[in-house]
């Protein structure tokens, strides 16, 4: 899954989370996601922010977001 190796390209290092912070749109857009992906990824990390999250939780919180928005409505 794109997502999953997006958080962890992310993660991998103490660099590539400041390369993400400095331009997360350009960073996102490498990366084939779609917009509810990107808007879950988005609204996560200005929730928890990357300095105090890990991939783990960060993962969990996205599909618990991108669930929420991929669910129809009824």
């Amino acid at each position: 899954m794109e997502l999953q190796k997006c958080i962890r390209d992310i993660f991998a290092s103490e660099e590539s989370r400041k390369q993400f912070e400095s331009n997360p749109e350009g960073n996102l857009s490498r990366y084939q996601l779609t917009s509810q992906e990107k808007n879950a990824f988005m609204t996560v990390y200005s929730d928890m922010g990357l300095v105090t999250s890990d991939s783990a939780q960060m993962t969990a919180a996205i599909k618990a977001h991108y669930n929420w928005l991929s669910s129809p409505v009824q």
